[in-house]
């Protein structure tokens, strides 16, 4: 009896390459910029969250092209129905639901250091904007996630991976 690989391990396979491209990618322009940054902007010191990522930039580019590679075997991986793949790639979704929440912590950390640095109180408007935005971006690039991590463990695509 042959089992066909199910639609969803197919379209997250694919899905995997694409986002494994885009986020390698954006690896490289962070190694670019890390690269090209002038020295006196990086010692400046890390009085917020976000000059302590600028400046180890070269180490989170390095990191994401690690991740993107690996995403880019899996996806491969998967479209060959293997079962390794679908474990990693669940991994790096758990991992990058973490890494969201992460960095809504600090954009609401970074975000708070301005406002008290600012000489007034933002307006409403700004303020139901940030959270707004905040809540889409959330939703937006963890609704796919969920979907394959839960995707990936059903049992009929358990049993058509090797």
């Amino acid at each position: 009896m042959t089992v066909v690989r199910p639609v969803c391990v197919t379209v997250i396979g694919w899905g995997s390459i694409a986002v494994a491209a885009f986020v390698g990618f954006c690896g490289i322009m962070l190694m670019v910029m890390s690269v090209t940054t002038p020295d006196e902007v990086t010692a400046q010191g890390s009085s917020t969250p976000s000059d302590f990522v600028f400046a180890h930039l070269g180490i989170v580019a390095g990191v994401q092209m690690a991740v993107a590679a690996i995403l880019a075997m899996a996806g491969r991986g998967l479209l060959h129905s293997r079962r390794w793949a679908s474990r990693v790639v669940q991994v790096i979704a758990w991992l990058s639901l973490a890494y969201m929440g992460l960095g809504m912590a600090l954009f609401a950390l970074e975000w708070r250091t301005a406002a008290a640095e600012s000489p007034r109180s933002p307006d409403v408007v700004f303020v139901v904007m940030a959270v707004a935005t905040s809540a889409f971006v959330v939703i937006f690039w963890s609704t796919p996630l969920i979907l394959a991590i839960r995707s990936l463990r059903t049992e009929r695509v358990q049993r058509s991976l090797t």
